[in-house]
């Protein structure tokens, strides 16, 4: 659904931006 692609996109800048953070850049994917 829509609001789950939203969703799943929204989490996924979130954590972008906390592995700069964390220094695990590139890790999770």
């Amino acid at each position: 659904m829509v609001v789950e692609g939203v969703g799943r996109l929204f989490m996924n800048l979130w954590r972008l931006d906390q592995g700069k953070r964390d220094d695990t850049y590139g890790k999770g994917s």
